[in-house]
C-alpha cells in the first residue's frame, strides 16, 4: 500500500526545497505500533505541492500505530517532529520486557549505559557488537553513519532520533535524552553485507 502525507507551515505547503538533508534524506517517517513490536523507517518521495508518499507494509488491524515525521527547515537547525495516529483497537496496559541483547547471523549485539538513564538528563550508551567473542568492525555506512538509532518512550507517544558519536573496536557510542520517565525501547539499524538489520 502507498501512504500519502502533506506538510504545511502557516498554511503554506512545505517542499524538499525548504528542507535540509539529514542522514541522507530530507524527510524521515517512522511507524511504530503502540505495543512497540512493529517499527519501520521510510524516506518518502515528493509528489508535489507539499505531498509526499511512501510504500508501507500491511499493518495488522489488531494494533494501533503512530506515524512520526521528522524534518529540518533550511531556516533552522532544529528538527521538527509531527505525528498522527492510526487507531484500530483499544489497547490494554502493556507489561514491558527489557531485552538488551540480540543475536543475528552469528553476531552478538549488547546494549549498556554508563549509568541508569534519568528523565531529562543526558545518558551515554554503547552498543557492543561481537562475533565469536571478538570485536566486529565490518559495519557499512547507513544514512551517513555506522548505525541509525530511534527511541520511543511510554509506548509510541515520544520519540528520540539518536545520532551515534563514534564506532571503534566493535562499540557504537551514542547519547540520548529521555523526555520523561517510563519504559523506553530503542531500535538500531545497521548495514551488514549489503543488507539492513534492525534490532
Amino acid at each position: 500500500d502507498k501512504m500519502y502525507v502533506t506538510l504545511k507551515q502557516n498554511g503554506k505547503a512545505i517542499t524538499f526545497e525548504d528542507l535540509k538533508t539529514v542522514h541522507e534524506s530530507k524527510l524521515h517517517v517512522f511507524i511504530i505500533s503502540e505495543d512497540l513490536e512493529f517499527y519501520a523507517h521510510f524516506h518518502p518521495q515528493e509528489e508535489g505541492n507539499g505531498v509526499f508518499s511512501f510504500q508501507i507494509p500491511n499493518l495488522a488491524k489488531s494494533k494501533n500505530y503512530r506515524v512520526w515525521g521528522e524534518f529540518v527547515n533550511k531556516k533552522s537547525s532544529k528538527p521538527i517532529y509531527t505525528s498522527f495516529d492510526i487507531i484500530s483497537v483499544k489497547m490494554e496496559k502493556i507489561i514491558p520486557i527489557y531485552i538488551a541483547n540480540f543475536k543475528h547471523n552469528g553476531l552478538d549485539f549488547s546494549l549498556s549505559f554508563e549509568s541508569n538513564p534519568k528523565a531529562g538528563k543526558h545518558a551515554m550508551g554503547t552498543i557492543t557488537i561481537t562475533k565469536g567473542g571478538q570485536a566486529f568492525n565490518d559495519l557499512q555506512t547507513i544514512m551517513g553513519a555506522k548505525a541509525h538509532l530511534v527511541g520511543f518512550v511510554n509506548g509510541n507517544k515520544n520519540i528520540a532520533h539518536i545520532h551515534p558519536m563514534g564506532f571503534k573496536d566493535g562499540k557504537i557510542s551514542f547519547h540520548i535524552i529521555f523526555a520523561e520517565e517510563g519504559f523506553a525501547k530503542l531500535f538500531a539499524q545497521f548495514k551488514i553485507d549489503d543488507k539492513e538489520v534492525i534490532n
